[in-house]
């Protein structure tokens, strides 16, 4: 049984910050789960992956690419939606929901082509947007999520952060 629902709170993009690619920050000597951590408004994200074990496979030597939903994005999902995913009942849901906030390998915005498909850790895919410089990822839903912060790299890959929560079928 799955606890996903159809839609977010309306998001406004033009409130949203522009994309800020650091592409040219040198790599960190991080893990992606280690960069993660760095970020105060990735806490919920963070502590969620923690909880289904996912950090570890963010703390491998094998390439990821992160969307990473902002707290604030989280808070935005209808009411009782995180708390029934964070129930330990649902561990094994809310891994398959994390996991559709992370691709296999390093994807990079100079590497994103609008209407691209990008396949997630849970075997669904998410669309890639391009438009005007700003990168987009349409999830299973068909909500468009704005990378807020792009190409953040890590030893393992890339770290992108996003406006709202991907939500997998």
């Amino acid at each position: 049984m799955y606890l996903y629902f159809n839609t977010h709170k309306s998001l406004n993009n033009n409130q949203a910050n522009v994309t800020q690619s650091q592409a040219k920050l040198p790599i960190s000597n991080d893990s992606l789960s280690a960069l993660i951590t760095n970020y105060s408004d990735l806490s919920i994200f963070h502590d969620g992956l923690v909880k289904t074990g996912l950090d570890n496979d963010l703390k491998s030597s094998r390439l990821y690419t992160v969307f990473a939903p902002t707290n604030i994005a989280f808070k935005n999902l209808p009411p009782g939606t995180l708390s029934n995913l964070e129930d330990p009942k649902n561990k094994d849901i809310f891994k398959l929901f994390l996991q559709y906030q992370i691709a296999k390998g390093s994807i990079t915005t100079s590497m994103m082509n609008n209407g691209s498909r990008i396949l997630m850790s849970n075997s669904q895919e998410g669309i890639q947007a391009v438009s005007d410089r700003n990168y987009s990822i349409i999830d299973a839903k068909g909500n468009t999520t704005l990378i807020t912060k792009s190409d953040i790299r890590a030893k393992n890959g890339v770290l992108h952060i996003i406006n709202a929560v991907l939500l997998p079928q």
